[in-house]
């Protein structure tokens, strides 16, 4: 789906989730990009989900930037991370609304064996995380 889908917010955390990916010297942009991306953009809604349940950027992208894997191959989104890109559209647009970072969250976080979340276990509860985004 094309970025006019989403919110201008969500817009910045691609862009954000595209820079930290140059930054660490990969090629390509993963969940875990993305959730460090929201965590940059305190008035995205995903911020403050996360920083809600106590997930900060800087502990998080300290343990992001020391395990990011500089041997994946991949350019672009993975597709996995399509995926989930994808999903949030269609979740958003099925209730007639654009695409917000909370529903990419909401797509990474039911996608358990995707490396931010594997990050995010070791801050919050992942249960936890995803009714806060429903009951949002």
């Amino acid at each position: 789906h094309p970025l006019p889908y989403y919110l201008s917010f969500e817009k910045k955390a691609l862009e954000k989730a595209n820079m930290t990916a140059a930054e660490l010297n990969t090629s390509f942009v993963g969940s875990e990009h993305f959730i460090y991306a929201f965590l940059c953009i305190p008035e995205c809604s995903a911020y403050g989900i996360l920083t809600g349940e106590g997930v900060m950027k800087d502990e998080y992208g300290l343990l992001f930037s020391r395990t990011v894997d500089k041997n994946f191959q991949g350019q672009g989104l993975t597709l996995r991370t399509t995926q989930m890109y994808n999903k949030s559209v269609e979740a958003a647009r099925a209730i007639g609304m654009l695409a917000t970072t909370a529903h990419m969250l909401y797509e990474i976080l039911n996608t358990p064996e995707c490396l931010g979340v594997s990050f995010l276990r070791k801050f919050a509860d992942i249960e936890e995380l995803k009714r806060n985004i429903i009951n949002a």
